[in-house]
């Protein structure tokens, strides 16, 4: 079959043209992404659907359940600028997977029976998190959350406990 010059370009535009109104629909759709934590050790799991920046009592109240100090099984008021880190995260991932939480709140005693903490650690603030990600790969779950500018970010690429640290202290890595 032949095509003239003119329906070549028609064709060649409508094509461009669908395929730029999919990357904006695709785009559009995680403006507000659904935010999902799941606890790797309880299996207590929560989801923020369409989060735009702010919370209900009760997605705040789910959020912190699941974020809770599973060995002491207590919860803590914990940060919920952390939820913006991971909605920030989806975002630039294109993806609303759940993230699987290994750590969030920590009381004291908890940290302080753990090896390799920080006697300082943040997770005693409510204000930290170890997580996983099935997409991105963990490396690149740390470049998106490092490029997000929101706190500190840690990558810890044990060979059987692969995680990243996000926390809303000061911006800085390691």
């Amino acid at each position: 079959m032949l095509f003239s010059r003119r329906s070549f370009l028609t064709s060649g535009t409508a094509a461009l043209g669908a395929a730029a109104a999919s990357t904006c629909l695709a785009s559009l759709a995680l403006t507000h992404p659904t935010v999902g934590l799941s606890c790797l050790h309880t299996g207590r799991s929560c989801a923020i659907h369409n989060y735009n920046g702010s919370l209900s009592s009760r997605e705040a109240k789910a959020f912190r359940s699941v974020a809770r100090d599973w060995r002491a099984n207590k919860v803590y008021g914990m940060d919920l600028r952390l939820v913006a880190i991971l909605a920030g995260i989806a975002r630039k991932a294109g993806t609303e997977d759940t993230y699987g939480l290994i750590s969030g709140y920590r009381t004291p005693r908890t940290n302080h029976s753990l090896t390799g903490t920080a006697s300082g650690s943040l997770h005693m603030k409510g204000v930290a998190m170890d997580i996983r990600h099935p997409r991105p790969l963990d490396r690149q779950l740390r470049d998106l959350a490092i490029s997000l500018r929101a706190g500190g970010v840690g990558y810890y690429p044990q060979k059987h406990n692969l995680f990243v640290h996000v926390d809303t202290g000061r911006v800085r890595y390691w």
